[in-house]
């Protein structure tokens, strides 16, 4: 299979030769800094002892390419996600507060909950609106992570538990 990357040893990373976006499939890469790369990770040594876990692994990163637009697009779900989750954890606890008076303050918990969990929902739903892929969505249908997830891979960073 011919290679569609090439390494950058001075940034340990592989960048992409291709410039057609993978998230819209529309428009062109036109700088290397706004390509999304792709964190991906190996098991070198896992060590499980009753009272010690530890393992070690290798990690590189993996260019793919990624037009202005989309780039925007997920910087600016991102953000937004967060500051819709606050605000509606804001919202929850003032409601909280009118409705039970000082037992309100119990409300604090489903403003934690907002503002941990939900960003992650409200940021995919941000991103498919505009009708590209999510980071994660991109990355698993690239070619070149593809053969590396075949080969023992993984784009989820290994744990000691």
């Amino acid at each position: 299979m011919e290679s569609r990357h090439i390494l950058n040893e001075e940034q340990k990373r592989f960048e992409p030769i291709d410039t057609l976006c993978v998230f819209c499939n529309k428009r062109h890469s036109d700088k290397m800094n706004r390509n999304y790369f792709a964190p991906v990770f190996k098991v070198q040594d896992r060590t499980n002892i009753i009272v010690y876990n530890s393992v070690k692994f290798n990690r590189i990163s993996i260019g793919i390419p990624r037009c202005t637009q989309c780039f925007v697009i997920h910087k600016k779900s991102g953000m937004n996600s967060w500051l819709i989750s606050i605000g509606a954890g804001i919202v929850l606890i003032v409601s909280g507060f009118l409705m039970w008076g000082l037992y309100g303050i119990f409300s604090m918990i489903g403003f934690f909950v907002a503002a941990m969990i939900a960003p992650m929902f409200i940021e995919k739903m941000l991103i498919h609106k505009n009708g590209i892929l999510t980071e994660r969505e991109g990355a698993e249908r690239e070619p070149f992570i593809q053969e590396l997830v075949i080969g023992g891979w993984s784009l989820n960073q290994p744990s000691a538990k």
